[in-house]
């Protein structure tokens, strides 16, 4: 070997690979491939999105709001999917006349409860939760019979109106203690951009509506904020789209002159013309164009437009947007045909986790007006709470999905039922309507039903509101029938008050139960003294009824 020739360095290799395994993370080292981000130091959310950026980032999503249709179909399905007909509170006091009376006074005070009378309940609910997309907050101001709706806009504080001092300092137009607790909100109206007549309002006549992505956080980002960036380029990826598909279609030629520019132009300025920086001729459809000696022409196109992998690029642009603001694609484009029925399903149940949570942070701001309004009224002496056990004991019904399979909708909403984890007026939330309004409803068709059948001398009334066609509900229908059949008899002799059929002490949700059973009688699940004890304990039939229907 060659004396000059060097060994390589092992104790320098292996030195480099000790060292470089103690670095630490990647993610916070630059290096020739990538550029890290987070090189700023750490700041509250107030310094990283200080009052005129915030102005900004508004603007921009109002403007997506008014011109682009994707943002537009964002607001239109956030509002219809997490609102829908609106979230209204159902008394729980422990008395039903309290209940009843606080509904009413609320349903009398959701018909126009903000201060200006523009809006509903249910309106106002919409702009709360478009608040959060657009301007990243919102909030109530609670008076003594209204509310007053205020924007993410209105809240500020603009320099030299209120100062900070020792005991407390003001953050994006909320002026919070030593510890962080909010003590008022900064409140005024805008003019022409501006923010004026501002005045504080205290922390405990204001609700803020928000939601955090930072503990110690007192204003909210729009959720825009995320994809204003990627919206940007799908903008400007269609308009280029749109524009070279209307190239493609145009008929562009450019004509080649044997004589050279300079001998061109000299015959011009020697004819008294301008030079125009070009000809652009114009076509007719059907046109002939002759040309002059020397000229040739040629055809410039545009192949492949509009393009097809263009679609595919702007789709998974909009995935983006659509992840980001809890939306899947499927529903953003209104497109789930291309998908099977389990995907579909599968979207839709991740979907409606998603606005399962709005709901929930939006029933959290709902609860402590609903408690500050009852608060009013019981000092009011509008409502009397003397006999309730629990006077602001209330849930809230908000609207649910509905399954695509209606069938199995309706079974799992009856299992639910049976088994104490729905009530009925979550079955029927969905649908707009309180379970009070159903079963009034129900009877006003049962009163309905006698009247019919006694006009139109039918046996039974009965037959008229069934809709069941299963052998289970038929026997039963048909044991209720005679029943009746026999106590009509019975009263028409003895002049004694007839007794009402079975099928109106336990309803036709009742029959179901029952045809139930007997289903899984028949599938040998339950035994028919277990059914024989189920209906007589649970459903107040006699043995004999019992015997009959268990034994078909």
């Amino acid at each position: 070997m060659d004396k000059k020739t060097k060994k390589p360095n092992r104790v320098s290799f292996a030195f480099k690979q000790f060292v470089r395994a103690f670095q630490g993370y990647d993610a916070v080292r630059n290096t020739r491939y990538r550029a890290r981000r987070g090189t700023t130091p750490i700041r509250s959310e107030e310094i990283e999105l200080n009052s005129s950026d915030r102005d900004r980032l508004v603007a921009t999503c109002l403007e997506f709001r008014r011109n682009n249709p994707v943002v537009a179909s964002l607001s239109r399905l956030r509002k219809a999917d997490i609102v829908g007909r609106g979230l209204i509170p159902q008394p729980a006091t422990g008395d039903d006349e309290t209940d009843s009376n606080i509904l009413d006074a609320w349903m009398k005070f959701a018909e126009s409860p903000e201060a200006t009378g523009m809006m509903d309940m249910r309106e106002m609910q919409q702009q709360m939760i478009d608040s959060l997309l657009f301007y990243g907050d919102c909030g109530l101001i609670v008076g003594k019979d209204n509310v007053q709706f205020i924007d993410g806009s209105r809240i500020g504080n603009p320099s030299g109106e209120f100062t900070s001092s020792e005991d407390s300092s003001f953050q994006n137009g909320v002026e919070v203690d030593k510890i962080g607790k909010p003590l008022s909100y900064v409140v005024g109206n805008r003019v022409s951009g501006t923010l004026r007549d501002t005045k504080l309002i205290p922390a405990r006549d204001f609700i803020p509506f928000l939601r955090r992505v930072r503990p110690n956080q007192y204003r909210g980002v729009p959720e825009l904020a995320t994809v204003i960036n990627t919206l940007q380029d799908c903008d400007e990826y269609d308009r280029v789209e749109m524009m070279a598909a209307k190239v493609s279609a145009s008929l562009s030629v450019v004509v080649k002159r044997e004589n050279s520019y300079e001998f061109e132009l000299q015959n011009r300025l020697d004819a008294g013309e301008q030079d125009s920086g070009g000809n652009l001729e114009q076509f007719e459809p059907g046109r002939f164009h002759y040309m002059e000696p020397g000229e040739d022409v040629s055809v410039v196109s545009s192949n492949g437009r509009p393009n097809v992998d263009g679609i595919q690029w702007v789709s998974y642009l909009l995935r983006k947007v659509g992840s980001a603001v809890g939306i899947p694609l499927e529903f953003l484009l209104m497109e789930i045909g291309g998908s099977s029925f389990s995907a579909s399903q599968g979207v839709v149940l991740q979907y409606q986790q998603t606005v399962e949570s709005y709901q929930s942070d939006l029933i959290r701001v709902m609860g402590r007006l609903y408690r500050r309004w009852l608060s009013q009224q019981i000092a009011a002496g509008k409502i009397d709470v003397a006999a309730a056990a629990n006077p602001f004991g209330v849930r809230w019904q908000r609207p649910a999905f509905r399954w695509v399979n209606k069938s199995a909708q309706v079974k799992a909403d009856m299992e639910y039922f049976r088994a104490g984890a729905m009530s009925l007026d979550d079955i029927t939330a969905p649908f707009g309507y309180t379970a009070e309004e159903v079963m009034t409803r129900k009877a006003q068709n049962i009163v309905q039903a006698k009247k019919i059948a006694k006009e139109n001398n039918l046996g039974s009334w009965y037959d008229l509101v069934n809709f069941y066609n299963t052998s289970a509900s038929a026997n039963f229908s048909d044991l209720t029938t005679q029943e009746q059949f026999k106590s009509q008899r019975e009263g028409a002799e003895s002049d004694e008050i007839v007794e009402e059929p079975l099928i109106t002490k336990i309803g036709v949700g009742g029959v179901q139960a029952i045809s139930d059973l007997l289903k899984s009688l028949g599938e040998g699940l339950i035994d028919s003294k277990q059914v024989i004890t189920m209906l007589t304990s649970i459903f107040g039939l006699s043995e004999e009824q019992a015997r009959k229907i268990a034994n078909g």
